[in-house]
Protein backbone atom coordinates (compact mmCIF):
# COMPACT_ATOMS: atom_id res chain seq x y z
CA UNK A 1 0.00 0.00 0.00
CA UNK A 2 1.52 3.60 -0.85
CA UNK A 3 1.94 6.14 1.63
CA UNK A 4 0.88 9.56 0.90
CA UNK A 5 3.66 12.20 0.37
CA UNK A 6 3.06 15.77 -0.35
CA UNK A 7 5.41 16.61 -3.69
CA UNK A 8 6.10 19.99 -2.27
CA UNK A 9 6.93 20.09 1.28
CA UNK A 10 7.17 16.16 1.87
CA UNK A 11 4.85 16.21 4.80
CA UNK A 12 3.14 12.40 5.37
CA UNK A 13 0.04 13.52 6.00
CA UNK A 14 -3.26 14.57 4.64
CA UNK A 15 -5.60 17.27 5.63
CA UNK A 16 -8.75 15.36 3.51
CA UNK A 17 -9.66 13.43 0.65
CA UNK A 18 -11.42 16.17 -1.21
CA UNK A 19 -12.47 13.58 -4.19
CA UNK A 20 -12.30 9.82 -4.75
CA UNK A 21 -11.62 9.33 -8.93
CA UNK A 22 -10.55 11.86 -11.22
CA UNK A 23 -12.78 12.01 -14.78
CA UNK A 24 -10.33 9.71 -16.23
CA UNK A 25 -8.46 7.72 -13.70
CA UNK A 26 -8.70 5.86 -10.30
CA UNK A 27 -6.57 8.61 -7.83
CA UNK A 28 -7.79 9.97 -5.46
CA UNK A 29 -7.62 13.90 -5.19
CA UNK A 30 -5.98 15.03 -1.64
CA UNK A 31 -4.88 18.01 0.19
CA UNK A 32 -1.81 18.12 2.19
CA UNK A 33 -2.69 19.31 5.61
CA UNK A 34 1.16 21.09 5.68
CA UNK A 35 1.22 23.27 3.16
CA UNK A 36 -2.61 22.94 1.92
CA UNK A 37 -1.55 21.76 -2.07
CA UNK A 38 -4.14 19.62 -3.37
CA UNK A 39 -2.66 16.95 -5.85
CA UNK A 40 -3.24 13.43 -6.99
CA UNK A 41 -2.83 9.79 -4.83
CA UNK A 42 -0.90 7.85 -5.53
CA UNK A 43 1.41 9.90 -7.82
CA UNK A 44 3.15 8.24 -11.01
CA UNK A 45 6.70 7.82 -11.06
CA UNK A 46 9.04 9.54 -13.04
CA UNK A 47 9.39 6.97 -15.64
CA UNK A 48 5.65 6.06 -15.71
CA UNK A 49 5.03 9.82 -16.74
CA UNK A 50 8.16 10.07 -19.02
CA UNK A 51 6.37 7.00 -21.04
CA UNK A 52 3.08 8.70 -20.66
CA UNK A 53 4.07 12.19 -22.24
CA UNK A 54 7.04 10.57 -24.49
CA UNK A 55 3.83 8.46 -26.54
CA UNK A 56 1.57 11.63 -26.07
CA UNK A 57 -1.66 9.13 -24.77
CA UNK A 58 -3.61 12.08 -23.69
CA UNK A 59 -3.84 13.50 -26.95
CA UNK A 60 -4.44 10.62 -28.75
CA UNK A 61 -7.27 9.29 -26.38
CA UNK A 62 -9.12 12.42 -26.25
CA UNK A 63 -8.38 13.14 -30.12
CA UNK A 64 -8.05 9.66 -31.72
CA UNK A 65 -7.44 11.00 -35.20
CA UNK A 66 -4.97 13.21 -33.51
CA UNK A 67 -5.80 16.51 -35.83
CA UNK A 68 -3.16 18.71 -35.15
CA UNK A 69 -5.15 21.86 -37.10
CA UNK A 70 -8.13 20.74 -35.58
CA UNK A 71 -6.35 20.99 -32.45
CA UNK A 72 -4.77 24.31 -33.63
CA UNK A 73 -7.82 26.25 -34.24
CA UNK A 74 -9.83 25.03 -31.19
CA UNK A 75 -6.89 26.86 -28.97
CA UNK A 76 -5.70 29.77 -30.76
CA UNK A 77 -7.99 32.41 -28.44
CA UNK A 78 -5.58 30.61 -25.76
CA UNK A 79 -2.60 31.16 -27.46
CA UNK A 80 -3.60 34.82 -29.07
CA UNK A 81 -4.04 35.52 -25.02
CA UNK A 82 -1.16 34.86 -23.69
CA UNK A 83 0.43 37.21 -26.86
CA UNK A 84 -1.07 40.30 -25.70
CA UNK A 85 -0.32 38.83 -21.85
CA UNK A 86 3.64 38.47 -22.93
CA UNK A 87 3.42 42.31 -24.82
CA UNK A 88 1.44 43.93 -22.21
CA UNK A 89 2.58 42.94 -19.13
CA UNK A 90 6.53 41.18 -20.21
CA UNK A 91 7.49 44.34 -23.00
CA UNK A 92 8.64 41.12 -24.87
CA UNK A 93 11.47 42.45 -27.73
CA UNK A 94 11.84 40.90 -30.66
CA UNK A 95 16.03 40.79 -29.65
CA UNK A 96 15.57 38.62 -26.49
CA UNK A 97 16.65 35.06 -26.46
CA UNK A 98 13.14 33.59 -25.51
CA UNK A 99 12.34 29.42 -24.95
CA UNK A 100 8.73 28.14 -24.99
CA UNK A 101 9.03 25.16 -22.51
CA UNK A 102 6.99 22.25 -22.97
CA UNK A 103 6.39 23.53 -26.56
CA UNK A 104 4.17 20.56 -27.57
CA UNK A 105 2.87 21.21 -30.88
CA UNK A 106 4.35 24.44 -31.37
CA UNK A 107 1.30 26.43 -31.52
CA UNK A 108 2.61 29.33 -29.55
CA UNK A 109 6.17 29.03 -31.16
CA UNK A 110 4.40 29.38 -34.78
CA UNK A 111 1.78 32.48 -33.78
CA UNK A 112 4.72 34.36 -31.76
CA UNK A 113 6.72 33.91 -35.32
CA UNK A 114 4.25 35.16 -37.32
CA UNK A 115 4.66 38.26 -35.61
CA UNK A 116 7.92 38.38 -36.05
CA UNK A 117 9.16 36.62 -32.41
CA UNK A 118 11.90 33.91 -32.58
CA UNK A 119 11.22 31.47 -29.55
CA UNK A 120 12.85 28.01 -29.38
CA UNK A 121 10.95 24.95 -28.33
CA UNK A 122 12.09 22.45 -25.75
CA UNK A 123 9.57 19.01 -25.17
CA UNK A 124 9.83 16.06 -23.65
CA UNK A 125 7.88 14.32 -26.34
CA UNK A 126 10.07 13.49 -29.64
CA UNK A 127 6.04 12.87 -31.20
CA UNK A 128 5.22 16.04 -30.57
CA UNK A 129 8.55 17.83 -31.88
CA UNK A 130 8.60 15.93 -34.88
CA UNK A 131 4.84 17.62 -35.62
CA UNK A 132 6.12 20.69 -34.32
CA UNK A 133 9.45 20.57 -36.57
CA UNK A 134 6.90 19.87 -39.72
CA UNK A 135 4.28 22.60 -38.80
CA UNK A 136 7.26 24.98 -38.40
CA UNK A 137 9.25 24.18 -41.45
CA UNK A 138 6.54 25.39 -43.89
CA UNK A 139 7.33 29.04 -42.40
CA UNK A 140 10.26 31.35 -42.12
CA UNK A 141 11.52 29.80 -38.61
CA UNK A 142 15.15 30.32 -37.24
CA UNK A 143 14.77 29.09 -33.63
CA UNK A 144 16.22 25.67 -32.31
CA UNK A 145 14.26 22.30 -31.32
CA UNK A 146 14.87 20.53 -28.23
CA UNK A 147 14.11 17.24 -27.15
CA UNK A 148 14.85 16.18 -23.30
CA UNK A 149 13.70 15.72 -20.30
CA UNK A 150 15.34 18.13 -17.57
CA UNK A 151 14.00 15.32 -14.58
CA UNK A 152 16.40 13.00 -15.89
CA UNK A 153 19.03 14.80 -17.77
CA UNK A 154 21.13 17.84 -16.77
CA UNK A 155 20.72 21.80 -18.50
CA UNK A 156 22.70 21.44 -22.05
CA UNK A 157 25.80 23.60 -21.79
CA UNK A 158 24.28 25.80 -24.85
CA UNK A 159 21.11 26.44 -23.04
CA UNK A 160 23.14 27.42 -19.59
CA UNK A 161 22.40 31.32 -18.80
CA UNK A 162 21.05 31.86 -22.96
CA UNK A 163 17.72 33.41 -22.16
CA UNK A 164 16.12 36.32 -21.41
CA UNK A 165 12.29 35.07 -20.98
CA UNK A 166 11.27 31.68 -21.01
CA UNK A 167 7.37 30.49 -20.96
CA UNK A 168 6.06 27.71 -19.35
CA UNK A 169 2.37 27.26 -20.09
CA UNK A 170 0.43 24.47 -18.43
CA UNK A 171 3.44 22.54 -16.99
CA UNK A 172 3.87 22.71 -13.70
CA UNK A 173 0.51 21.01 -12.45
CA UNK A 174 1.56 18.19 -14.97
CA UNK A 175 5.36 17.73 -12.46
CA UNK A 176 5.83 15.56 -9.71
CA UNK A 177 9.03 17.07 -8.61
CA UNK A 178 8.39 20.92 -9.64
CA UNK A 179 11.35 22.41 -7.41
CA UNK A 180 13.89 20.35 -9.24
CA UNK A 181 13.10 21.57 -13.22
CA UNK A 182 12.37 24.91 -11.80
CA UNK A 183 15.88 24.77 -10.37
CA UNK A 184 17.20 23.70 -13.39
CA UNK A 185 15.18 26.28 -15.43
CA UNK A 186 15.98 28.64 -13.72
CA UNK A 187 19.99 27.79 -14.70
CA UNK A 188 19.06 28.73 -18.47
CA UNK A 189 17.67 32.36 -17.86
CA UNK A 190 20.24 34.95 -17.87
CA UNK A 191 20.50 37.21 -14.83
CA UNK A 192 17.40 39.23 -14.55
CA UNK A 193 15.54 37.37 -16.83
CA UNK A 194 12.35 36.16 -16.80
CA UNK A 195 9.97 33.33 -16.46
CA UNK A 196 6.17 33.61 -17.31
CA UNK A 197 4.03 30.48 -16.32
CA UNK A 198 -0.08 29.88 -17.19
CA UNK A 199 -1.65 27.18 -15.01
CA UNK A 200 -5.24 26.18 -13.61
CA UNK A 201 -6.31 28.32 -10.63
CA UNK A 202 -7.76 25.75 -7.85
CA UNK A 203 -9.30 29.10 -6.28
CA UNK A 204 -11.31 29.55 -9.38
CA UNK A 205 -14.68 30.42 -8.52
CA UNK A 206 -16.83 27.75 -10.32
CA UNK A 207 -15.66 25.04 -8.49
CA UNK A 208 -17.80 26.43 -5.75
CA UNK A 209 -20.66 27.31 -8.21
CA UNK A 210 -20.72 24.47 -10.35
CA UNK A 211 -20.34 20.64 -8.91
CA UNK A 212 -20.17 19.68 -12.56
CA UNK A 213 -17.21 21.49 -13.32
CA UNK A 214 -15.51 20.84 -9.73
CA UNK A 215 -15.61 17.29 -10.90
CA UNK A 216 -14.56 17.89 -14.33
CA UNK A 217 -11.72 19.49 -13.21
CA UNK A 218 -9.59 16.74 -11.97
CA UNK A 219 -7.94 14.89 -14.64
CA UNK A 220 -4.82 12.34 -14.89
CA UNK A 221 -2.65 14.57 -16.46
CA UNK A 222 -2.49 17.20 -13.81
CA UNK A 223 -0.56 15.96 -10.86
CA UNK A 224 -1.25 18.96 -8.86
CA UNK A 225 -3.44 21.70 -8.02
CA UNK A 226 -2.13 24.84 -7.23
CA UNK A 227 -3.55 28.53 -6.20
CA UNK A 228 -2.06 31.75 -5.99
CA UNK A 229 -0.43 30.69 -2.60
CA UNK A 230 0.48 27.44 -3.03
CA UNK A 231 2.14 28.15 -6.64
CA UNK A 232 4.50 30.39 -5.17
CA UNK A 233 5.94 27.67 -2.76
CA UNK A 234 8.02 25.73 -5.91
CA UNK A 235 9.28 28.66 -6.97
CA UNK A 236 10.90 30.14 -4.04
CA UNK A 237 12.11 26.64 -3.13
CA UNK A 238 13.52 27.19 -6.79
CA UNK A 239 15.53 30.12 -5.72
CA UNK A 240 13.34 32.41 -7.07
CA UNK A 241 12.27 35.83 -4.88
CA UNK A 242 10.57 38.06 -7.09
CA UNK A 243 7.27 36.72 -7.67
CA UNK A 244 4.11 38.20 -9.07
CA UNK A 245 0.61 35.88 -9.69
CA UNK A 246 -2.38 37.76 -11.86
CA UNK A 247 -5.73 36.03 -12.89
CA UNK A 248 -6.42 34.88 -16.89
CA UNK A 249 -9.64 34.62 -17.77
CA UNK A 250 -10.16 33.00 -21.49
CA UNK A 251 -13.69 31.17 -20.93
CA UNK A 252 -16.40 33.65 -21.46
CA UNK A 253 -19.47 34.50 -19.64
CA UNK A 254 -21.38 31.79 -21.78
CA UNK A 255 -19.55 29.42 -21.35
CA UNK A 256 -19.97 29.74 -17.33
CA UNK A 257 -23.47 30.11 -17.79
CA UNK A 258 -23.34 26.56 -19.95
CA UNK A 259 -21.89 24.98 -17.05
CA UNK A 260 -24.58 25.77 -14.49
CA UNK A 261 -27.41 25.61 -16.96
CA UNK A 262 -26.43 22.15 -19.11
CA UNK A 263 -24.07 20.95 -16.11
CA UNK A 264 -21.13 20.13 -18.45
CA UNK A 265 -18.30 21.34 -20.90
CA UNK A 266 -18.60 22.83 -24.32
CA UNK A 267 -15.68 20.46 -25.63
CA UNK A 268 -16.26 20.97 -29.11
CA UNK A 269 -16.54 24.88 -29.38
CA UNK A 270 -15.91 26.08 -26.16
CA UNK A 271 -17.42 29.98 -25.89
CA UNK A 272 -15.11 32.23 -25.47
CA UNK A 273 -17.23 35.72 -25.81
CA UNK A 274 -20.65 36.92 -25.20
CA UNK A 275 -23.01 38.37 -28.05
CA UNK A 276 -22.29 41.77 -29.20
CA UNK A 277 -24.83 43.65 -26.91
CA UNK A 278 -23.72 42.15 -23.64
CA UNK A 279 -19.26 42.64 -24.41
CA UNK A 280 -19.81 45.41 -21.44
CA UNK A 281 -20.94 42.51 -19.15
CA UNK A 282 -18.36 40.45 -20.29
CA UNK A 283 -15.58 42.74 -19.67
CA UNK A 284 -16.93 43.31 -15.81
CA UNK A 285 -17.03 40.46 -15.07
CA UNK A 286 -13.36 38.83 -16.66
CA UNK A 287 -11.84 41.65 -14.76
CA UNK A 288 -13.64 40.78 -11.25
CA UNK A 289 -12.55 37.09 -11.79
CA UNK A 290 -9.08 38.17 -12.69
CA UNK A 291 -8.56 41.03 -10.15
CA UNK A 292 -9.54 38.45 -7.51
CA UNK A 293 -7.63 35.82 -8.66
CA UNK A 294 -10.82 33.98 -9.20
CA UNK A 295 -10.46 33.01 -12.41
CA UNK A 296 -10.02 30.03 -14.01
CA UNK A 297 -6.06 30.53 -14.87
CA UNK A 298 -3.35 32.27 -13.78
CA UNK A 299 -0.37 33.52 -14.69
CA UNK A 300 3.15 33.95 -12.76
CA UNK A 301 5.78 36.64 -13.37
CA UNK A 302 8.71 35.73 -11.96
CA UNK A 303 12.43 37.25 -12.42
CA UNK A 304 15.68 36.11 -11.85
CA UNK A 305 17.19 38.52 -9.65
Amino acid sequence: MKTFKCLLCGNLHLNNIIKDGTRDSDQQVVQCSKCSLVQLFPLPSVEEDAEYYDKNVHDKMTTPTLDVEGIASKFLPHYEKKFSYLRKKVHISKDWKMLDYASGYGFFIRLMNEHGYTFDGLDISKERLSICHERLSKSNYKGSLYTTNLLEEDVPLELVGKYDLITMFHLLEHLIKPVELLKKVKKMLKPNGILVLELPNYANSMMEISKEFHDFFFIRDHVAYYTPETVKIPLREAGFTDIMVNGVQIYGLANHMNWILNKGPQLMSPSYESCEGMRWIEQIYRETLENELKSEYMSVIVRNV
